[in-house]
């Protein structure tokens, strides 16, 4: 997918949200740092109004602070995706 549409594609960005989050349901946070590494300058060129993967990057963002056991950290990213 990422090569035919484009690693920036919004399409794409939503597909590797998804396996992203299949990850944090299996609990494995060393994939998922590694996926929110990889997907963060795709995730910032996003515009925010129109869909909702910035949205959803921040979420897991926030769900892997929380793994991690920062609780501060997870509130004010999930602050920052409402905002």
């Amino acid at each position: 997918m990422s090569t035919r549409l484009g690693a920036n594609n919004p399409q794409t960005l939503n597909a590797r949200l998804a396996w992203t989050r299949c990850l944090m349901h299996e609990g494995d946070t060393a994939r998922v740092a590694g996926e929110l590494d990889a997907l963060r300058s795709a995730s910032a060129a996003q515009p925010r109004l129109s869909n909702s993967n910035v949205v959803s990057y921040l979420q897991l963002v926030a769900l892997l602070e929380r793994a991690r056991g920062s609780e501060p950290a997870a509130r004010e990213t999930l602050s920052t995706a409402v905002r």
